[in-house]
């Protein structure tokens, strides 16, 4: 119940930044027309004064919630689709024919929404901006080539379940633009808010974490480089290492690095490094990985957690300021509403002017 609750309050959430969008596109088209009284604009001006707002305003409402609740809605049906494909039993010509005539239809119709997205948004933006776009753009091209050979080949019965292989694919590929949907559940879209803001600072962590490691596979290797092997008798005779355990070695560059990944995940580190103890027969070898734990898990694991944390709980706070800000603004545009229908009719036009200035 609870996430149904935090999912329609980001639905008004969404709803209310579109209406106030939609509110400055108007206020910017009123401003042009102002302007072009004062500056004595040219009528082509003015038509693309209003064309631009035009345009603004169909790029707000595929932004809306509504539109995307659309397409979702379309989406689920397609995924319907293929559930009814599993289930039924039948798989005559004429069936499957009818099937993926279906989905040549839903698909495009989403051509449409991928062209409508360019056009309006720019192809840029819209892969900026607009996660649909990314898997929609695959779907497509899989669309283009199922459609060619199902039209080109119709009496060929035998292409249709090939045929049919593509389109169920695409509905798969689809699936993954639903996952838009955990944006509307708070919870969910902060821990996805909190993930992306995190690319940067990991990118930066991890490559400390592989100085660390590469300065530590060159000394391992320094150290341990072919001391470890398969078949020794000093590894299988111990019942404590288990038998597959000589495969964490620092004989070349990438087992060394495998190897101190299993170490810094806390795998079993102790028989490990008992391993390495008993074959170069003295225990100061402990150093070495103690050392490493220190800076992999102690400073490294603990830095990225510390960062995680933080991050998650900016993000919570920050969502939860722009949702507040959008009720204080809803509520001032009430009252300036009501302070205008107050007024005499001779100044509503005056203050009408100088709300949309300020």
């Amino acid at each position: 119940m609870n996430i149904l609750l935090n999912a329609y309050e980001f639905w008004k959430y969404e709803s209310k930044k579109v209406k106030f969008e939609a509110i400055d596109e108007d206020q910017n088209l009123k401003d042009a027309m102002m302007s072009s009284r004062n500056k004595r604009m040219t009528t082509t001006e003015i038509k693309k004064a209003a064309m631009s707002a035009n345009k603004k305003r169909c790029a707000n409402f595929t932004s809306s919630p509504q539109y995307e609740l659309g397409v979702h809605i379309v989406g689920i049906a397609n995924i319907i689709c293929i559930i009814i494909r599993q289930v039924d039993i039948a798989e005559s010509a004429s069936y499957i024919q009818t099937w993926m005539w279906v989905q040549i239809i839903i698909n495009n119709m989403f051509l449409v929404e991928l062209i409508s997205d360019f056009v309006i948004h720019g192809i840029q933006r819209a892969y900026s901006d607009h996660f649909r776009v990314w898997p929609e753009s695959l779907c497509q091209s899989l669309n283009i080539y199922a459609m060619q050979q199902f039209l080109g080949n119709q009496d060929n019965v035998n292409i249709y379940n090939s045929v049919a292989k593509v389109f169920e694919l695409i509905i798969f590929i689809r699936t993954t633009k639903l996952l838009t949907l955990l944006y509307e559940i708070k919870d969910m879209r902060i821990i996805i808010e909190t993930m992306r803001n995190l690319i940067m600072p990991l990118l930066n962590l991890l490559g400390i974490l592989m100085s660390i490691y590469y300065v530590f596979a060159l000394l391992g290797m320094l150290m341990f480089g072919g001391k470890i092997r398969k078949g020794m008798a000093i590894i299988e005779n111990d019942p404590s290492i288990p038998p597959t355990y000589y495969l964490d070695n620092f004989n070349d560059l990438l087992s060394s690095f495998v190897t101190l990944f299993t170490l810094m995940v806390v795998n079993n580190w102790m028989v490990q490094v008992d391993m390495y103890v008993t074959v170069m027969g003295s225990k100061y070898y402990r150093f070495f990985f103690g050392i490493f734990f220190y800076f992999s898990v102690i400073i490294g694991i603990n830095i990225v957690v510390a960062f995680t944390l933080d991050m998650y709980s900016s993000v919570e706070r920050l969502d939860q300021d722009r949702i507040q800000t959008l009720e204080m603004l809803e509520d001032e545009l009430i009252l300036n509403n009501q302070a205008l229908n107050e007024k005499p009719k001779g100044t509503q036009n005056t203050m009408a002017k100088q709300m949309l200035l300020e």
